[in-house]
């Protein structure tokens, strides 16, 4: 008898387990149309070739053929299109989901009447995305490993591997009030084409940006957008920059904006080694001229001291003003705007 009672027990949880599983299967099922339906309304286009739910009993897995997001109505006219999209979700936790990319993806955007597809296919790509209680995206992170980005007319780059994270804070403390953003990326080896590769070589080493954005965040990244976040007195505080390219090696933090012509405004605490190379370099490819390089190295020369390995580094305020990169006092490279 007690035999009996062990198995019905049993078979119940059995039951009641699957007939949660298929609860909030068909829950993801109506949320992922509703959520359709509102992107729509908003003005995006959303499409895919199918989809469909399973996993059980461990995993809700979904996964999307040929998925595609696009918002005709912006001014970038942005899109986005992939072969496959996987999402794997756990049954005791569905806010919390693991996204994977298959195939290839592919990127298109308009800037200056000038459309640009760029094309990634990647050895790994993935992300982890957690929602609030809410269902109001939190916390993102990505990992691209090994892939190949081309561009039209161009032959590939290729990236060892790019980590993205976010943060949406929602007032948890005073030093996240509600609306702000934390950002971070971080590139590592990225190999440029030869026919795109710029004065300071091929090679970008490592680029890391962490980065806190006050509310009002912009509402995209169209010229109409980040004019009225930047009319709002929008600004990026940068927390860490660090970039090693060819002989140039950077590290500083500090504000960047942008001026009424759409150019980087700020400053940054910087140091910075390699300069008197990387001035050699962009007079060699003419992004300056000759004159005006020797004078900024000679001025740099003066600002600039010698480390603890014996190379010479320059600790000085970084700004951009005026459509102009400084270094100090000295002006460095002209900034062309954004848009």
């Amino acid at each position: 008898m007690r035999y009996l009672i062990l198995v019905g027990l049993l078979v119940a949880a059995i039951i009641g387990y699957h007939l949660y599983w298929t609860s909030l299967a068909d829950a993801l099922v109506a949320g992922i149309e509703r959520w359709i339906e509102e992107r729509r309304a908003e003005g995006y286009e959303i499409g895919h070739a199918g989809y469909e739910v399973h996993g059980f009993p461990f995993r809700l897995t979904l996964v999307v053929e040929a998925p595609m997001l696009g918002r005709p109505v912006d001014p970038s006219g942005f899109e986005w299109r992939g072969d496959w999209i996987t999402a794997y979700l756990q049954p005791w936790n569905p806010t919390h989901a693991i996204v994977v990319f298959d195939g290839y993806q592919r990127l298109a955007w308009t800037v200056g009447g000038q459309r640009t597809t760029l094309t990634m296919l990647a050895e790994t790509a993935r992300c982890s995305v957690i929602f609030d209680p809410a269902g109001r995206l939190k916390r993102y992170s990505a990992d691209v490993q090994q892939a190949e980005i081309s561009l039209p007319n161009s032959t590939p780059a290729t990236v060892a591997r790019v980590r993205l994270a976010g943060r949406h804070n929602r007032g948890e403390d005073e030093s996240r009030p509600d609306g702000s953003i934390e950002f971070a990326v971080h590139v590592e080896r990225l190999e440029l084409p030869a026919d795109r590769a710029g004065p300071l070589g091929r090679t970008l080493e490592t680029l890391r940006i962490e980065s806190f954005l006050p509310p009002p965040a912009p509402a995209g990244a169209s010229r109409a957008a980040l004019v009225r976040w930047r009319d709002d007195g929008g600004e990026v505080e940068l927390r860490l920059l660090a970039a090693k390219w060819g002989p140039l090696e950077v590290t500083g933090k500090g504000t960047v904006g942008l001026d009424r012509a759409m150019r980087p405004l700020g400053q940054l605490e910087a140091e910075i080694r390699g300069h008197e190379e990387t001035l050699d370099a962009l007079a060699a490819a003419r992004q300056m001229r000759r004159r005006d390089a020797r004078t900024a190295k000679f001025a740099l020369r003066l600002l600039a001291r010698k480390g603890d390995d014996g190379r010479r580094f320059l600790k000085a305020p970084v700004s951009a003003q005026d459509g102009w990169l400084y270094v100090g006092p000295v002006p460095v490279l002209p900034l062309p705007p954004l848009y």
